[in-house]
Order: structure tokens, then sequence, then C-alpha cells
């Protein structure tokens, strides 16, 4: 855990193993900013899983050049992110959920630039990604190969409930979700149907 107030920076080159199917707690911030040829890493150790990234409160996180992958948890698989994000260059990738298998983005602002979403699963909605009442932002971005199963189940690449969705210059391919939107699903919110928006620019949907 990063406490509240705290904040952990990782250096380039870094790989952060896990031995046992934990989480990885940012309460605080987390500076995680490799480089193009020394890229830090969040993967299993000799566990054979681990919980995922975990952002909350009100403190800001970095993370560019970094990859995670191996992880599985109830909401998120990847990454939960409810507090604000930048990210960058990244890869999430073969990660399990019952409800966005790479990540969840709840009441939050989070934004990923050339990052690469791909190869995750959730027994639920949104393969790659859930975008929950936040505004998330994705620019050159990859979305590909994630699944979303089950009889009802919709968004294999990303699904949107609530809030701003903003995709440009990006690629959803290839996901696939059993009942519908295998690219991209988009619905109100709840009881009252509140507005969720999503703006697509200049994308690839295949």
């Amino acid at each position: 855990t990063v406490p509240a107030g705290n904040t952990l920076t990782i250096q380039p080159g870094v790989d952060v193993l896990f031995d046992a199917d934990v989480q990885f707690i940012v309460q605080g911030s987390l500076h995680a900013v490799g480089t193009a040829s020394d890229s830090i890493r969040f993967l299993k150790g000799t566990a054979s899983e681990w919980g995922g990234v975990r952002f909350s409160g009100s403190d800001s996180s970095t993370i560019a050049f970094a990859r995670i992958t191996g992880a599985n948890a109830i909401a998120g698989g990847g990454m939960s992110i409810k507090a604000r994000l930048g990210m960058a260059n990244s890869v999430i990738k073969g990660n399990t959920s019952n409800f966005g298998g790479g990540l969840v983005c709840e009441g939050t602002n989070a934004t990923f630039i050339a990052c690469t979403i791909s190869d995750n699963f959730a027994s639920g909605s949104g393969g790659g990604v859930v975008c929950n009442s936040a505004t998330t932002v994705f620019e050159r971005c990859t979305i590909a190969n994630n699944t979303a199963s089950g009889s009802t189940i919709v968004g294999g690449g990303v699904y949107c409930v609530g809030g701003l969705t903003k995709l440009t210059h990006c690629a959803i391919a290839g996901n696939t979700a059993t009942y519908g939107g295998g690219g991209l699903y988009v619905r109100p919110y709840g009881l009252l149907q509140k507005t969720t928006k999503a703006v697509v620019t200049s994308c690839t949907i295949t």
C-alpha cells in the first residue's frame, strides 16, 4: 500500500513481482515512469496471479513505459482507477476480471496516450475497458483481442456507462462480446437513464 499523502517513485527497469495473490493499493501517489528501452513491469512472481493495481484517494499518479500483466480481480483485472491518472506508452495485457478485464475507470479523470490494452478477459461486461461515470481519454491507443463472455454480456473492447469517454486516433480491433458491442458499447447510466457520452474521432473499429 502507498498511504495517502505519500508518493512512491519506481525507477526505470524495475520489475515489481508479486509472490502472493495481493493487490497493489495506491491511496497516495505513484510515479512509475520507465523509458522506451527500460520499462517498468508489474507481474506475477511465484504466485499464479496477483490482484492488480488499485488507485483511490485525491492524489494524481503517473505511469509511462510500463507493463501490467497476469492480474485478476473482481473489478478491473489489471487496474481499478478511482483517482486521477495519466498513463502513456504502456501495456495492460492478459488480465482477468468479472467486470473490466483490463481496467475500470470509475468516477475520476484518466488519460491514456499510446497505450495497448489487449488479450484481457471479463466474465461480465467490458473485456478490455469499463468507463463508469468517469471522464476517460484515449489517444493513439490500441484496444485489441479482449473478450467479454456471458449470455447478456456487452462491450468486448470498451464498455461505457455514464460520464464521458473520448477516443481519438485509436484502433479497436478483434474484440468479442457474447451479446452486443463487440468493439464498443455505450449505454445510459442507472435507473434515471442519465446520459453517457462517447466521442469517437478518427478511429478504426474492426
